[in-house]
């Protein structure tokens, strides 16, 4: 879901076809988050990452939640991956050290049922 200042920096870009956004899965092992004075530290490797290479934001999951990082944030090292498949690329996004331009996701939980309880 992301706030509200989130959703307006990037829903327009993205929808006007200007930014693209992509989601990296959830490894064990694979990105590590640490709170850091007053803001947060990503640490890690996120592999299989579709359009990983070439994304201007990659939602990348870790122990601590989500988090949004830009593609040109400093400590953020990316290479596209060889697939069988090309018509799907994929990358590998590297973390190291990264602090600016790294925002959590804060997740709002949703309890409602689409089959309804008698």
């Amino acid at each position: 879901d992301g706030d509200a200042s989130q959703r307006s920096r990037w829903l327009p870009a993205l929808a006007a076809g200007e930014f693209t956004a992509t989601r990296a899965w959830r490894e064990d092992g694979g990105v590590h988050a640490a709170s850091e004075g007053g803001g947060w530290r990503l640490e890690g490797v996120a592999r299989h990452v579709p359009d990983g290479a070439t994304a201007d934001l990659i939602i990348i999951p870790t122990d601590a939640g989500l988090f949004a990082v830009e593609a040109s944030a400093e400590g953020v090292s990316r290479r596209a991956v060889a697939t069988v498949d090309q018509t799907r690329r994929l990358g590998e996004v590297r973390l190291e050290g990264v602090r600016y331009l790294v925002e959590k996701i804060d997740l709002v939980s949703r309890s409602t049922s689409l089959i309804p309880r008698s």
